[in-house]
């Protein structure tokens, strides 16, 4: 093995069109729902495996959310709410480590819940497994996550309070595209695909409580 062919094979697989990253990432945003169907019934070597792309998505996010930190202070600043950063420093810095540390899992203990709404949901009308809803699930997340990690860059291009809050608006994208994917993966009508999002919507809700609650105890034992 050589340095030439070993850049050669990691290229092919992340800048190859036919298959590899660039090639899911692709295919995720024009039919995210039949990639999750092919990958399930066995054609898997042209797509990144769901959890691998969700990790390259989550860092992704923490890596652009570092860079557009500074900014995000500084427009806080200028509308008079940098002093809840001030007030509550420890508080977020603990919560900024956890999620920095865990946000794969956080996603994967997010993708869980709904999956098994989906699951629910949809076992009447189609033949998925719990494990192969889970795939669509995961790689929905890791598509949306994408889509909120370039979002993220209006903060820089717009460094406004309207741009801050377009950024934070980003993450709700989950919702339509998990829309989108729950529909080509069951190939159903529009009103079995309502169902799926609302199991979703009340499937999300749960995880963030979690976080929130582990977030308020924390708050109220720290001095």
């Amino acid at each position: 093995m050589t340095l030439r062919s070993l850049l050669r094979a990691f290229s092919s697989r992340v800048f190859d069109l036919d298959q590899g990253l660039l090639y899911t990432i692709r295919r995720l945003a024009i039919d995210p729902g039949g990639v999750s169907r092919e990958y399930v019934k066995g054609r898997q070597k042209p797509y990144v495996h769901p959890l691998a792309l969700l990790v390259v998505a989550s860092a992704g996010i923490m890596g652009i959310v570092g860079i557009t930190e500074s900014t995000t202070r500084s427009i806080l600043m200028q509308v008079g709410a940098d002093a809840l950063f001030r007030d509550n420093e420890a508080v977020l810095t603990w919560m900024y480590g956890m999620l920095e540390a865990y946000v794969t899992l956080l996603f994967i203990a997010s993708a869980i819940p709904i999956a098994y709404a989906f699951y629910r949901a949809f076992r009447r009308i189609a033949t998925y497994t719990f494990t192969e809803t889970l795939v669509m699930v995961l790689y929905a997340t890791a598509q949306a996550t994408l889509y909120t990690a370039v979002c993220q860059f209006v903060v820089l291009l717009y460094p406004t309070l309207a741009g801050l809050l377009f950024a934070q608006a980003s993450s709700l994208l989950l919702f339509p595209v998990l829309a989108h994917a729950s529909y080509g993966f069951y190939r159903r009508e529009k009103h079995d695909v309502l169902i799926g999002l609302f199991a979703s919507l009340v499937a999300y809700v749960v995880p963030v409580a979690v976080v929130g609650a582990i977030a308020f105890a924390v708050g109220t034992m720290m001095p």
